[in-house]
């Protein structure tokens, strides 16, 4: 970077990481604003599109400094840890050349690991066991239950409905992360896309959603883990039920994302508008428990080949 240069691209770096800054304190503070949160990572991408991975590097510490001064240690570590290596892997990716697909696929690889590390962090910065709180403001809620005038059998039934939520949601809690992780890498590129283009800024261009999909061989290896995680729980190394419950969300999310973008295929195809395509593929997610209807299309997809894409089968 030239020296004439430097002074704008400092100037420009910490408008970016204030904004990054802005959405922080918005999604923290702001409960129906809690978005933001998720992304963080774009502007400071943009750091680093711009300026390169070096000034990328002071932003993302000075987002956590900021970020600790905002929200407390856990909110710094979470800026600095999730959103920093985020914003750090787009911009080797866009370096590089990378392609959108590939891009995405190691965003969310990038982001699962780094949930679960911050939310340990979390617990060890903060002394607080997510899943005992859980407890513990169940049997508070029991208590409280009693002491309204309800039948006995309403009242237990009410607390075996709470029981039972809680322990899915301790179940199902790693594929959630899984999930949680993978959706903020779409969120992220999407949004940053979209800021590019309107920014006039060249983005690394990709293949259209509806024309996404995996080959054959994701289904050996999904048949495969299925197959291992049923062995490992008979064989006693793993709890068969939380590991299979949990391979299984994953399955299904994964090929679902293949199902909407079989929906989303077809609905152009017929020259549905890109919002009445948004609108009709949620509908039809929240009406038929989504990701497992879109998780069998995108599975016989897979097969069948529904919209004859020329892709290669390894």
């Amino acid at each position: 970077m030239s020296e004439r240069k430097r002074p704008v691209a400092l100037v420009e770096a910490a408008l970016l990481t204030t904004l990054a800054i802005i959405f922080t304190f918005v999604g923290t503070y702001i409960p129906f604003l809690g978005f933001f949160l998720t992304i963080v990572a774009v502007p400071l991408a943009l750091v680093g599109i711009r300026h390169g991975l070096g000034v990328l590097g002071t932003s993302v510490v000075v987002a956590g400094l900021l970020g600790t001064m905002i929200g407390g240690l856990p909110t710094g570590v979470s800026v600095m840890l999730v959103s920093g290596s985020a914003s750090l892997f787009i911009t080797y990716c866009y370096l590089h050349k990378w392609s959108t697909s590939h891009t995405v696929i190691g965003l969310s690889i990038v982001s699962i690991i780094t949930f679960s590390i911050s939310f340990q962090l979390l617990i060890v910065i903060s002394g607080i066991n997510f899943f005992e709180l859980m407890d513990a403001s169940m049997q508070k809620t029991i208590e409280m239950m009693k002491a309204f005038p309800i039948g006995s059998s309403q009242s237990e039934e009410m607390i075996a409905s709470m029981e039972f939520l809680t322990e899915t949601t301790k179940m199902i809690f790693p594929s959630v992360l899984f999930v949680v992780g993978v959706l903020q890498a779409i969120l992220n590129i999407v949004v940053l896309r979209f800021v590019m283009k309107r920014l006039k800024m060249p983005f690394i261009e990709g293949e259209p959603f509806n024309q996404f999909s995996f080959d054959k061989s994701v289904l050996i290896g999904t048949s495969l883990i299925l197959g291992l995680s049923y062995l490992a729980g008979v064989m006693g190394i793993v709890n068969l039920v939380t590991l299979f419950v949990n391979v299984l969300i994953i399955v299904a999310f994964v090929f679902s994302i293949q199902g909407i973008a079989v929906m989303d295929f077809f609905l152009a195809s017929r020259g549905a508008k890109p919002g009445m395509r948004i609108f009709f593929t949620a509908l039809l997610y929240f009406l038929l428990n989504g990701y497992i209807f879109y998780g069998i299309v995108g599975w016989f997809d897979i097969i069948f080949n529904f919209r004859k894409l020329g892709r290669e089968d390894h």
